[in-house]
């Protein structure tokens, strides 16, 4: 494959860095990688799984990277709606636009694609947790 290193960790940090003024209903909305551990609060984005391949062509090697980003709120039994996660979808596809690797990562994402795999919702006996899924898809150089 290419010399290019993979763009994982560079993707991390160009999403955390075009997500972190998000808010929705006057409250941030932080965005955590794989894991919102130590977090007490009923909103935020979630960086979920990563893949890539590689894509050589004659005019250099560049990646298919994908990256899915999930909007996930939750509430006590009985109360809440999907309204808060699709704000927060809202506002990803918001940031998404304009986004762009660290120069210093010397990579570019030349194409955006994106799908909506589906939501997917748990209620317990004790709250209901709503998760908006968006899969990022990015050809990378």
């Amino acid at each position: 494959m290419a010399d290019t290193a993979l763009p994982d960790k560079w993707v991390r940090k160009a999403l955390k860095s075009a997500f972190s003024t998000i808010t929705v209903d006057g409250n941030a909305v932080p965005t955590y990688d794989m894991r919102a551990e130590g977090y007490d609060g009923n909103q935020y984005i979630l960086l979920s799984t990563q893949s890539n391949s590689p894509s050589p062509s004659k005019c250099g090697d560049s990646w298919n990277h994908t990256i899915e980003i999930q909007a996930i709120t939750s509430f006590k039994i009985n109360q809440g709606s999907r309204r808060r996660a699709d704000l927060i979808m809202e506002a990803v596809l918001t940031a998404l636009e304009t986004l762009s690797l660290d120069v210093t990562s010397s990579m570019i994402i030349n194409k955006k694609s994106l799908s909506f795999p589906g939501d997917f919702n748990a209620i317990s006996e004790y709250s209901t947790i709503y998760r908006k899924i968006l899969q990022l898809e990015m050809n990378i150089t």
